[in-house]
């Protein structure tokens, strides 16, 4: 098992003096810091005891009401991984991780 601590910062701004490309942007920080919490020993359970880790998601999207009733967007988000292990194998290779992800989807009202 284990214990998290989760902060999120997100804002939505319109934007006129960008018109026609888009109409408004999304943003959002998080930031994730799990903490393993098992009674095990380092030899029987290496790894989860005393490893931390800490994850965060940048996101962006950037809106476009195209009628009406649809809407487009585009969005990035740049996701990583950071792991603290006090076992002396390299954890490392398996845990961590950077991530970009890109989309683009419609909204549709009806």
């Amino acid at each position: 098992s284990y214990r998290r601590d989760l902060y999120r910062f997100g804002f939505t701004l319109e934007t006129p003096w960008a018109q026609p490309i888009f109409d408004s942007i999304d943003a959002s920080y998080l930031f994730m810091d799990y903490y393993y919490t098992t009674q095990s020993d380092l030899f029987d359970d290496p790894y989860h005891v005393g490893r931390r880790d800490k994850m965060q998601k940048v996101g962006v999207t950037l809106d476009r009401k195209v009628t009406g009733d649809l809407g487009v967007y585009f969005s990035f988000r740049y996701s990583d991984r950071v792991v603290e292990s006090p076992w002396y194998g390299d954890i490392t290779l398996d845990k961590d991780y950077i991530q970009h992800r890109y989309w683009i989807g419609m909204d549709y009202s009806f």
